[in-house]
């Protein structure tokens, strides 16, 4: 089944739901280091890239369908034709059915290039009548079109975080455990997700809390949670790496094709890894601080601090009682969760040159997520 090219008129857009924005990372090096609470690296946002929108399509005249419009700005169409081309890789290369319900990433029906009659006052005044406080699109941004999967995020779980004073011990207890088993979830279906790319040797490049699709924030169906990933403004191909990556894999010590490949994996594997930390800083800490605490604070505390020595790590948190919870979730196991997550952070230190099986299966695997 061929990509799908559509017409503006095929669409009524209802209203913007969300706009992303590049970010700017910046590596800083110091001539000495006296603090080392400095960071090593920053990240800092910069200009818009591409905007969102509800809208309905309309494939003939008795039928109505819900979608995403993804709007890439013209700053940023390359990576626009990027992420178009990782779907029609999966179509056209392997055969993947990019539509179906049972992928595990945001389902791509198609794009839209904006015709040069995007720059009429005929357009704009009838754009602004309707959508009077967005600013109009224009000639040469690209759309692409998405099935509607909904706004929820791992960034936008969880919801009511401080809702304990009026519950009993009991309930606490039993909330406690519930959270658990969605969390887990989450963590498992977004490596599925994440495994199933690079089964067909695509790295994302890119993951945030952002990238990961919840179907449900409802901790009582769990057993209904799906996981999607999205946002592939920034993957690649294995076969199609540039000449600047492959040298940076062999800066790195990669000295063959499969630790390459394995390389890119554990770019991917290390920033999942911080998703999941914030994930559950966010889902079990009661202190604010620790709940808005992003890739650069995680970063820091792990990297900078402690050095990724999570037994040391586990002695500063276990004195402070607002986090008690995060570490009685990752102490499951007889401390399992430690060990998972410095499974996956420390492979920002330790390459792995000759494995056959996927990283992200082996994580899948873990005993801390089956129990």
């Amino acid at each position: 089944m061929a990509l799908k090219t559509f017409l503006p008129s095929d669409f009524e857009i209802r209203r913007l739901v969300g706009k992303q924005s590049l970010l700017r990372i910046v590596e800083w090096e110091y001539y000495q280091k006296k603090n080392p609470t400095e960071p090593a690296v920053t990240v800092e946002p910069g200009s818009l890239a591409c905007r969102l929108y509800e809208a309905i399509l309309y494939p003939n005249t008795k039928q109505e369908t819900e979608v995403l419009l993804k709007e890439y700005h013209k700053e940023a169409l390359e990576m626009g034709y990027n992420e178009k081309s990782v779907f029609e890789t999966l179509e056209e290369d392997y055969g993947v059915d990019i539509t179906s319900e049972q992928l595990p990433l945001s389902r791509f029906l198609g794009s839209l290039e904006a015709p040069d009659t995007f720059e009429t006052e005929y357009f704009r005044e009838q754009w602004q009548r309707a959508l009077p406080y967005i600013e109009p699109p224009k000639a040469g941004h690209l759309f692409l079109v998405f099935c509607w999967e909904g706004l929820s995020t791992v960034a936008s779980y969880p919801v009511n975080r401080n809702n304990r004073a009026w519950l009993s011990t009991i309930f606490l207890e039993s909330k406690f455990q519930r959270r658990c088993q969605f969390v887990k979830k989450i963590m498992s279906s977004s490596l599925e997700a994440l495994e199933f790319l690079h089964r067909y040797r695509i790295v994302h490049l890119s993951l945030g809390p952002q990238s990961l699709l919840l179907n449900t924030t409802r901790e009582d169906q769990v057993h209904a949670l799906k996981v999607r990933l999205r946002d592939f403004g920034f993957s690649r191909r294995l076969s199609s790496l540039d000449d600047d990556s492959i040298r940076r894999a062999y800066a790195a010590g990669a000295s063959n094709p499969r630790a390459i490949s394995n390389y890119y994996y554990a770019q991917d594997i290390v920033l999942l890894g911080y998703v999941f930390l914030m994930l559950t800083f966010c889902s079990f800490a009661d202190s604010v601080i620790y709940q808005k605490m992003g890739y650069d604070g995680l970063k820091r505390l792990v990297e900078d601090l402690f050095q990724f020595d999570f037994d040391r790590l586990r002695s500063y948190l276990i004195q402070d009682d607002s986090v008690r919870d995060v570490v009685r979730f990752l102490d499951q196991g007889n401390g399992s969760g430690w060990v998972f997550a410095r499974n996956m952070l420390i492979l920002k230190r330790q390459l792995r040159h000759e494995q056959d099986e996927l990283i992200a299966t082996e994580l899948k695997n873990s005993s801390f997520l089956l129990k």
